[in-house]
């Protein structure tokens, strides 16, 4: 069995859309619309490295499942963001709630109506029930310190904390769901630990971008949910005075956010953050290249996707690449490309 995994993904999204129990729900679509279903793509590279072509099921009721646990997952953020420019926005609470608990339920609908064994689909949902609990106690985590109610005095920590239990941690349990699918078992924690890494890669990727490109974004509310504003709010920052001063209107005046994005740059905030990043780079493909017995392309591939986007922001901002990296992107292929192989 083999088709491209950009029908997969438009397929899942299909499949979540059809659910005769969410037809009522006005809200879903644009949230579909909102949130790519490339999502499960994660899962879908490890079960397809792991499993010999001639025995690959259908994973698509998977790939919907994890991609309503996502779905749930995003409505949440945007509402505790109060993110104005996303669909939740237009929803009263009411509807969020009912649509968030719909979404939750139609993850365990959906790996039922899988084509795995039983024994697969139980483990598959008892790791979503673990997935889906982390994330909810990260967003705990994440609405206790941005309300002034959790003590805060080491705002780094609290942040890997919370990143750790939401987009780190699915990253992490998608790629495991791969190894669940794919009935190895020895490969569920190597899977994780790639995946932690991967879910790191990405967030930092986007504090980055929300730094320096956003002038709306829920980043700019708060001291405690980017890497780069967090570094240049420290004690130790020699220009922390100077940052505060704009920090506090840079959502609003385009000047402050300027000079925001200069200090950040100027104070070393990017490249501790590059530090960050490639350090869970390296981590991430000495992990791969210890892999035996398997196509490491796959993994290696979903990698270096990840790396292109950060890459063309470095040299916009005239940030070298660390020494090897740009040798190793030139990699023939792409994880497209390495999924509809066959």
């Amino acid at each position: 069995m083999s088709y491209a995994v950009d029908e997969d993904f438009e397929k899942s999204a299909e499949m979540l859309r059809a659910m005769p129990e969410l037809a009522d729900f006005a809200g879903l679509g644009p949230l579909i619309d909102d949130y790519e279903a490339g999502v499960g793509q994660t899962a879908l590279v490890a079960y397809r490295m792991l499993t010999p072509e001639a025995e690959w099921r259908d994973t698509i009721a998977v790939q919907a499942a994890i991609y309503a646990a996502a779905l749930a997952s995003f409505l949440i953020d945007d509402v505790m963001d109060r993110d104005e420019s996303k669909p939740a926005f237009g929803m009263d609470d009411g509807r969020k709630s009912n649509l968030g608990g719909a979404l939750l339920v139609a993850v365990y609908k959906l790996i039922g109506q899988s084509e795995f064994p039983h024994e697969v689909r139980q483990r598959l949902a008892d790791e979503m029930s673990d997935l889906l609990l982390a994330a909810s106690a990260a967003q705990e985590v994440e609405a206790l310190l941005m309300s002034g109610d959790l003590p805060n005095p080491d705002p780094e920590a609290n942040y890997w904390k919370v990143i750790h239990g939401k987009s780190s941690q699915q990253v992490g349990r998608n790629l495991k769901l791969g190894a669940i699918m794919a009935g190895r078992p020895e490969w569920e924690q190597p899977m994780y630990e790639l995946g932690v890494a991967v879910g790191d890669m990405s967030q930092i990727y986007d504090d980055i971008t929300d730094a320096i490109y956003k002038i709306i974004s829920p980043d700019w509310e708060s001291t405690c949910k980017n890497l780069l504003i967090i570094f240049c709010l420290h004690e130790n920052n020699p220009r922390r005075e100077e940052f505060i001063k704009h920090f506090k209107s840079a959502t609003t005046d385009p000047e402050a956010h300027t000079a925001c994005r200069q200090i950040m740059i100027e104070s070393g905030a990017v490249g501790y953050a590059v530090y960050h990043y490639f350090t869970r780079y390296k981590n991430a493909r000495k992990l791969i290249e210890s892999f035996e017995g398997v196509d490491q392309s796959y993994m290696l591939n979903l990698l270096n996707n990840n790396i292109r986007p950060i890459s063309h922001v470095l040299t916009e901002l005239g940030v070298p690449l660390p020494e090897g990296v740009a040798e190793e992107l030139k990699l023939e292929g792409d994880v497209s490309a390495s999924l509809a192989q066959g």
